[in-house]
């Protein structure tokens, strides 16, 4: 009878296990996290700083500005993550809650202001795929460090897209501006700065809506639009519109600009390399 017992309670204790913790995530919030304001407190510490931090800056919020790209990554749980990248600088890009996808996707190939807190990714140590923040838990998970992803991650909270027109400075246009009111500018010589788009290799303007086979696209704050009548070309450098590595360059040209159904041409008279974007 004792030894029956003793049998009884040893298998009590094995199968008896502690309850697994359960980390719970904030409600997603529902405020608007993109627009054209400034994306709030944080000093602003250029993205090539923070993707070289060795831990100084971990936990701490900044803002900083960067193009949104999208990496695919081999991950259990993960498919697809975004960087922000400033030439040679990458930082993971990891959207806070509340931050939504249709947002990201339209910010593609732009660059963005944005506020974060940096935090460093970590070695796995089990197999979820993610790694749990316990002294942040307001904050998203992260992935485990690899080879193909940034060592150092901002975990955005608010992002902008564009200054606001009225921030522009030394006589440059806007491409919307231009396309508010078209009738203001019709005749009028303009100059626009954007990132150099190639022949539309990002299909950010409607197939077929070029008006000859050598016209280009440039991308200011998120508008495209098409230069037309001069190569993207000029004193010191030629940039090639079928290669992606050259939209890494921001171009200034100087035209006379037109508005046909709801999209802008730019009849370019002068075309010159710009060192990177315009300060709006």
């Amino acid at each position: 009878m004792k030894g029956l017992c003793a049998a009884a309670l040893l298998s009590f204790v094995i199968t008896v296990r502690p309850q697994e913790i359960q980390v719970q995530k904030p409600p997603v919030s529902t405020r608007a996290v993109v627009s054209n304001e400034d994306p709030g407190d944080g000093a602003e510490i250029d993205l090539a700083t923070i993707a070289n931090d060795i831990g100084t800056l971990e936990n701490k919020d900044v803002r900083t500005r960067g193009t949104l790209e999208r990496v695919d990554v081999p991950a259990e749980a993960i498919k697809e993550y975004y960087v922000l990248r400033a030439g040679a600088a990458r930082v993971l890009f990891v959207p806070g809650y509340g931050m939504l996808r249709d947002d990201l996707e339209r910010l593609l190939r732009t660059e963005v202001l944005a506020h974060g807190v940096v935090r460093l990714l970590r070695p796995q140590m089990f197999r979820d795929g993610l790694s749990l923040d316990t002294t942040r838990p307001e904050l998203p998970p992260l992935p485990f460090a690899s080879p193909e992803l940034p060592r150092v991650s901002l975990t955005v909270r608010s992002m902008s897209n564009s200054a606001s027109a009225a921030e522009q400075s030394n006589g440059r246009t806007r491409a919307r501006e231009v396309l508010d009111a078209p009738k203001r500018f019709k005749g009028k010589r303009v100059r626009i700065i954007g990132q150099f788009r190639g022949r539309n290799l990002f299909r950010d303007l409607p197939e077929g809506t070029e008006r000859t086979p050598a016209d280009w696209v440039l991308m200011d704050a998120g508008q495209a639009f098409w230069v037309t009548r001069r190569a993207p070309q000029g004193e010191g450098f030629m940039l090639d519109p079928a290669s992606k590595k050259d939209t890494l360059h921001w171009v200034e040209v100087e035209g006379t600009p037109e508005v046909w159904n709801g999209l802008l041409y730019l009849r370019a008279s002068r075309v010159m390399l710009a060192l990177g974007k315009p300060q709006r």
